[in-house]
C-alpha cells in the first residue's frame, strides 16, 4: 500500500479530497447525533425515564432516541383515540340532548311539568375539562394530603398509575 507521499500527484489529491469529503460526513453525523442527545427528555420532562440510565455516547444517543420516538409515537395514538372516543361521544351527546329536548315536549304537551332550564346547551370542550378536573380531583385527593405536590407532577403520576395497569 502506498502513502500519500509516494501516490502521483492526480492520485494524492484525489485521495486528499476523498479525506476531506469523508471528515466532512463524519463532521455532520457528530453533529447530529449531538443534536439529538439535546433533544432528549432532561430531568424534569415527562419520559425521561425512557432515557435515563443512558451514558452520553454515540450509540446511547441514538438508541435512547430511537426509544423515544417509539414512546411519542405510541403517546399521539392514544391521543387519536381519545380524539376519535370524544367525538363519538360529543355526536352520542348531541343525540341524546335532541332526545331529551323530544321528551320534554311531549311531556309539556301531556301537562306535565318541566323546567325550561333543565337542560342547556354546554360548550363541550368547557363540559369536558370540568368532569376531568372533578374526576382527577376525586382520584387524587388522597395524594394531596400526602405531599405537596405540583399539578404536573399529580397528571404525571396519574399517567404512570394508568400506563401500568393497560
Amino acid at each position: 500500500m502506498q502513502t500519500i507521499g509516494e501516490l502521483d500527484p492526480k492520485d494524492r489529491i484525489k485521495k486528499e479530497n476523498h479525506n476531506v469529503i469523508e471528515r466532512k460526513r463524519r463532521w455532520v453525523i457528530n453533529d447530529r447525533i449531538k443534536e439529538l442527545g439535546e433533544l432528549l427528555p432532561k430531568t424534569n420532562d415527562p419520559h425521561y425515564d425512557v432515557v435515563r440510565d443512558n451514558r452520553q455516547n454515540k450509540g446511547n444517543i441514538l438508541k435512547s432516541s430511537v426509544d423515544y420516538i417509539k414512546v411519542l409515537k405510541n403517546d399521539i395514538q392514544k391521543l387519536k383515540q381519545i380524539e376519535r372516543d370524544n367525538k363519538q361521544l360529543q355526536a352520542e351527546n348531541r343525540k341524546l340532548l335532541l332526545r331529551i329536548q323530544e321528551l320534554e315536549r311531549q311531556a309539556k304537551e301531556n301537562g306535565l311539568p318541566v323546567k325550561d332550564s333543565t337542560w342547556k346547551v354546554v360548550n363541550p370542550e368547557t363540559l369536558f375539562n370540568s368532569i376531568l378536573k372533578n374526576d382527577w380531583d376525586t382520584q387524587h385527593s388522597h395524594i394531596k394530603s400526602e405531599k405537596n405536590y405540583t399539578h404536573c407532577e399529580l397528571m404525571e403520576q396519574d399517567i404512570m398509575e394508568k400506563d401500568i395497569m393497560c
